[in-house]
């Protein structure tokens, strides 16, 4: 018998299959960028660069924003990552060695940095 929540993980599965693994730093990605077989916006790097407070070469791309089911708070895992987030103009607030942000913030970086930023659905 098929339970809803194997429906749901094999559709989690599906939506996450584009979900580029490589990260490369943004010291790298101002002079080649390709991320992924995609073709990155030279001027949203160059935004980004001139927003983090972090050396380029330790920030790393794409930046992956884990947003479980049911829940109106995605999060990040590094605090590298999060203080890029910060540098942007989105908060961030840290509990349980993980640094949240609203949904409604993560989508809106995926939608402001293609390839930059990227949302990994989970259960």
């Amino acid at each position: 018998m098929v339970s809803i929540d194997n429906i749901l993980r094999e559709e989690i599965a599906s939506i996450n299959r584009g979900i580029i693994r490589e990260r490369k730093s943004l010291e790298k990605l101002l002079r080649n960028p390709t991320l992924g077989g995609n073709e990155l916006d030279l001027e949203k790097l160059k935004y980004i660069a001139e927003k983090v407070s972090l050396p380029l070469s330790r920030v790393l791309l794409p930046i992956t924003i884990f947003l479980p089911a049911k829940s109106s708070e995605g999060y990040v895992v590094t605090e590298e990552d999060a203080r890029v987030i910060e540098d942007l103009g989105y908060k961030i607030s840290k509990r349980d060695n993980k640094y949240f942000l609203p949904k409604r913030s993560a989508q809106q970086l995926v939608r402001r940095f293609p390839f930059c930023f990227q949302i990994l659905y989970t259960l």
